[in-house]
């Protein structure tokens, strides 16, 4: 049975969900996380993300 990952990077969070697929079945949910990063947070205030930011989001 495949496996597909994917990852959703926002302005917020840093999200990730990992399923097995079975054709005619519905998908089947392996890992689910999600991580509280504020990439975004500097943009509105500064225009570029900020380094702290980045470093948070890698970590």
């Amino acid at each position: 049975m495949p496996r597909y990952a994917a990852i959703d990077i926002g302005s917020n969070s840093i999200r990730m969900e990992a399923a097995e697929v079975t054709p005619g079945q519905p998908a089947r949910i392996l890992a689910s996380d999600r991580e509280v990063t504020r990439l975004g947070e500097s943009v509105f205030r500064t225009g570029s993300v900020s380094k702290e930011a980045i470093d948070a989001s890698c970590a």
